[in-house]
């Protein structure tokens, strides 16, 4: 889908049926200037397809061989990461060390 918003904004939607990451849909918003959207425009035309055909076409070429890791946590981001989750720790039920036995662990297991 290819749809006109103003003169530099147009909307395409990649068609979940056309989606290898399990058929989940994707939007986005491009701005293009009048040449690049003339160029994508003229490429659909010479190829009888939807300008969106081109751009996804475009889209799956320039994709990353691997997927994208997220940046490690810096230690402040952890150490806040860490406070965050003590939060109220002082309300949880304290266990006997019993609990941390290993026969205790494994009792379910021969």
């Amino acid at each position: 889908m290819w749809d006109a918003f103003d003169d530099t904004a147009f909307h395409f939607e990649v068609d979940p049926a056309d989606n290898e990451f399990g058929g989940v849909a994707m939007t986005f918003l491009l701005e293009l200037d009048h040449e690049t959207e003339a160029l994508y425009a003229a490429e659909a035309a010479r190829r009888g397809v939807d300008p969106a055909a081109v751009v996804r076409e475009v889209v799956r070429r320039h994709r990353p061989e691997t997927p994208v890791e997220p940046n490690p946590l810096t230690v402040v981001e952890f150490h806040k990461m860490l406070d965050e989750l003590a939060v109220d720790a002082e309300k949880l039920p304290s266990l006997p060390t019993s609990a941390f036995s290993r026969e205790s662990i494994y009792e379910d297991h021969p």
